[in-house]
């Protein structure tokens, strides 16, 4: 056999032998292995229960961590809420926007409402004047009231027994009130001071210009209260309601038309009274406020009108079970009561009214400035917004006449000579 024989045989051999030996191998291997195993389990000690709870804390806590760190920050709900500016806007976020975001776990944007009492942009919750909220809720702009839970008062009666009249409306739950009434300078009356309405109707008494609004609003339901031997609290509207009382009033205005300086804002008027071109002017509580604890003005709270804001709920909020979450909280008595106590606003819940007691960094007993206290309610009238959306625009046009006839309060004066007869018809 000579050599490259003996090479194929030898390679021939190798291959049936390798399975063999790969075997016999792995078999040697996993015995040693399990051996050594076998072995190492019983010299190694055995962990005790601490460390191994230990351990199972560590591992627990970790995962925990991770999950942690995987999952995605929750994002605050938005509420969009249409209000009112000035002091009684810092007011209502200090006592009730900020706190209803904590409890709620809501974000507030918060805008403000003008004139035109439509927001600029689309709110979710709005606080309205009772006009706007009368024609939205004609229009189905808001929701239903009804669906909106209420809380109690402090002493448990119903909110129906705690609002004040008008407080419950279709689609509105009432806040606050503001009245409209006559501010006067006290030191320009030496001897007798007006005390009553009817006397800022009162020329002959009480002598001076009057700073009036262009409006024919709140000035009417003063003339009536003033001028219409039965006209009052509660029949001021039934009078007005009629031509000839109307007519009456207008005649008791005409007559003080030479008195009036007309201005278009309260702060006007304000300015007519401080610079003394004006006796009497025409304004709203929270400025009265302002005015009477700071010099020498004084209001004449006979006669005032209140009118007051409502919160109405879109219906097209896009959260509205948050909406009325938030009406609930900030209709609550206490929350009303904390807001006032900031800025004297009248709360619309008797119980509210009642526990508002001073003010809360003046010190200041505000019972005497709020429309809504015991102290006040008796003596005003509250607006009816019906009545203005049937007469307003006809009033308001009568009051416009008027104006032009005698726009800077100067009344034309009279002929010095009367006319010439006309001629007789000769026969």
């Amino acid at each position: 056999m000579n050599r490259i024989t003996g090479v194929a045989l030898l390679s021939i051999a190798a291959a049936m032998l390798a399975p063999a030996y790969a075997q016999t191998t792995t078999e040697t291997t996993t015995e040693t292995t399990t051996e050594s195993t076998a072995e190492t389990s019983k010299t190694e000690p055995v962990k005790s229960e601490a460390a191994s709870e230990a351990s199972e804390q560590t591992s627990t806590e970790a995962a925990a961590e991770l999950a942690v760190e995987k999952k995605p920050v929750e994002k605050k709900r938005e509420l969009r809420v249409a209000s009112w500016g000035g002091a009684y806007g810092q007011a209502q976020i200090k006592a009730i926007i900020r706190p209803a975001e904590k409890q709620l776990s809501v974000d507030i944007q918060r805008f403000e409402l003008k004139d035109s009492e439509q927001p600029s942009q689309a709110a979710d919750v709005l606080e309205l004047r009772q006009s706007a909220l009368l024609r939205g809720c004609k229009n189905g702009d808001y929701i239903r009231r009804a669906e909106i839970q209420l809380a109690p008062s402090q002493d448990g009666a119903s909110p129906e027994a705690d609002y004040l009249a008008g407080g419950l409306t279709d689609c509105g739950v009432a806040s606050f009130a503001w009245s409209s009434l006559v501010l006067f300078d006290r030191s320009k009356f030496k001897k007798k001071k007006p005390n009553k309405l009817a006397d800022v109707f009162n020329i002959k008494r009480f002598k001076g210009k009057r700073a009036f609004l262009r409006k024919a609003e709140i000035l009417v339901e003063m003339l009536a209260l003033a001028t219409l031997k039965d006209a009052g609290p509660q029949t001021v509207y039934d009078e007005l309601a009629k031509r000839e009382r109307r007519d009456k009033a207008f005649a008791r205005l005409e007559a003080l038309l030479p008195h009036i300086i007309w201005v278009d804002t309260p702060s006007e008027a304000l300015e007519k009274l401080e610079s003394g071109e004006a006796r009497f002017a025409a304004g709203f509580s929270g400025r009265a406020f302002r005015k009477t604890i700071a010099g020498n003005y004084a209001a004449i709270w006979d006669g005032h009108v209140y009118d007051y804001l409502s919160w109405a709920i879109s219906s097209k909020a896009g959260d509205k079970e948050v909406a009325k979450k938030f009406v609930e909280l900030a209709t609550s008595p206490s929350s009303l009561a904390e807001q006032a106590k900031q800025w004297p606003y009248g709360p619309m819940r008797k119980s509210a009214a009642a526990s508002v007691g001073r003010h809360a960094t003046l010190d200041i007993d505000l019972a005497p400035f709020m429309p809504t206290s015991t102290l006040r309610l008796s003596q005003g009238v509250r607006r009816d917004p019906a009545f203005w959306e049937v007469h307003g625009e006809r009033l308001n046009d009568r009051l416009a006449a008027l104006q032009q006839v005698f726009p800077l309060g100067v009344r034309i004066p009279a002929p010095t000579r009367r006319p010439a007869p006309p001629p007789t018809e000769q026969n």
